[in-house]
């Protein structure tokens, strides 16, 4: 399985025509600006829209199960699974996904892991893990090119 697109945004849109609007891009982190009354539990929406390509030799599948951690994998923020339809395998399987209210609880960064299931069975599992890092304006010195909030 290839990994062609892994944007991390504020949401994302389904519309007409099988096409996506992804509001609010993020670079290589999410940096939240310096407030008087700022502190770490900050809910707001965050999105991901994945697209991998099925190569030959990878088994069939069904669904997926996406899980976000901070740090490391004994602090789980987000598990679900989803089903996925494949009807031309060829073709390039689209994932997108918003937490309409996400929790922010701490700075770090986001650990990103995903599998692929037949049934309730995993049967992708070695695709590489991606993380994004969160971080407080004030942690950081940060450059007109990193997005705030």
């Amino acid at each position: 399985m290839e990994i062609l697109d892994f944007i991390v945004c504020d949401d994302i849109r389904r519309e007409m025509g099988n096409k996506h609007t992804i509001v609010g891009v993020y670079n290589d982190r999410i940096v939240f600006s310096s407030r008087p009354d700022f502190k770490w539990g900050i809910r707001k929406s965050l999105g991901f829209f994945l697209k991998f390509q099925k190569e030959a030799g990878d088994p069939d599948y069904d669904g997926f199960q996406f899980t976000i951690f901070l740090n490391d994998e004994k602090n789980k923020l987000e598990n679900i699974r989803g089903e996925i339809n494949v009807t031309d395998p060829n073709r390039p399987i689209v994932i997108d996904i918003v937490f309409p209210v996400f929790k922010f609880t701490g700075p770090g960064s986001l650990i990103i892991k995903i599998v692929f299931l037949k049934g309730t069975e995993v049967v992708i599992a070695d695709l590489p893990q991606k993380s994004i890092a969160v971080q407080h304006q004030s942690e950081m010195e940060v450059s007109p090119d990193q997005t705030r909030h």
